[in-house]
């Protein structure tokens, strides 16, 4: 902190903890200002007080500031339905729980860096750098999976179920990352939390080996193979389209088997 006058004078000021009782009284235990003053070695509400003494205007009025220092970073537990997934699943989840669920000022948001590791191996980026700056990053651009939300009508005890679907996700490795905003401050104060997520398909085989047997014309073979699977589903849906055929209809429902596409 940085005090002045508007006329050469002697700065008195003190420099306490406000712990109800107001602020010191420069005038009983002051000191000279000669240098910029640290505030804040801690935790806790400060007060400022100060008055300037000048030859030719006299003393000043008494002033009084209040600090209040707090380096608690937001509370946050982020958790995920699964960290693998395959384009033929349903929808995941991302769970967002915090001790600060309303209260004022807060927020909470999840952000999917696609490849951008934001740890020292990567991007190195920290929490605040990633949710102000994501936008800035080379492609694959990220993007917002759940956009900041106000918690301040949340409550604590529950916990957010944000889905994760596939228009969220790149094919192969996304970090995730779930933060909590508390706006209270003159600068904005972030926690974080980024999972590896990979997006695959399963690993398409065929193979054929032949193993003869020693002295004689008889031959082992091998083969193996991995082909889609396949369910049971009404007829009637409309929301996954499968490239195959239906077959071995029961109970109103059919047997469909082939690629599908039913993440949604």
């Amino acid at each position: 902190m940085t005090l002045s006058c508007s006329t050469i004078s002697t700065i008195t000021y003190c420099l306490s903890k406000d712990t109800g009782s107001g602020c010191c009284d420069p005038r009983v235990s002051g000191t000279t200002y000669h240098a910029k003053i640290n505030i804040g070695a801690s935790d806790a509400n400060y007060c400022l007080s100060f008055y300037g003494d000048s030859n030719t205007s006299g003393l000043s009025d008494l002033y009084q500031h209040n600090y209040i220092i707090n380096s608690t970073l937001p509370d946050l537990q982020v958790g995920h339905q699964q960290i693998y997934y395959q384009t033929t699943q349903l929808s995941g989840k991302v769970f967002l729980s915090s001790l600060d669920f309303g209260k004022t000022g807060y927020g909470a948001g999840v952000i999917n860096l696609k490849s951008h590791d934001p740890g020292i191996a990567g991007e190195n980026l920290n929490c605040g750098e990633i949710v102000q700056n994501y936008s800035s990053l080379l492609p694959p651009a990220p993007l917002d999976v759940l956009s900041l939300l106000d918690v301040s009508l949340e409550n604590p005890t529950n916990q957010l179920e944000i889905p994760l679907r596939l228009e969220h996700m790149d094919y192969g490795t996304n970090f995730i990352t779930g933060y909590m905003l508390n706006d209270n401050h003159d600068l904005p104060v972030y926690s974080c939390s980024t999972s590896e997520i990979v997006l695959s398909d399963f690993e398409f085989f065929e193979q054929q080996l032949s193993f003869g047997d020693p002295g004689d014309n008889s031959t082992r073979e091998f083969t193996g193979g991995l082909t889609s699977f396949g369910f049971f589903e009404p007829e009637a849906t409309l929301y996954r389209v499968p490239a195959g055929i239906s077959t071995e209809e029961q109970n109103g429902e059919k047997l469909q088997y082939g690629m599908f596409g039913i993440f949604f």
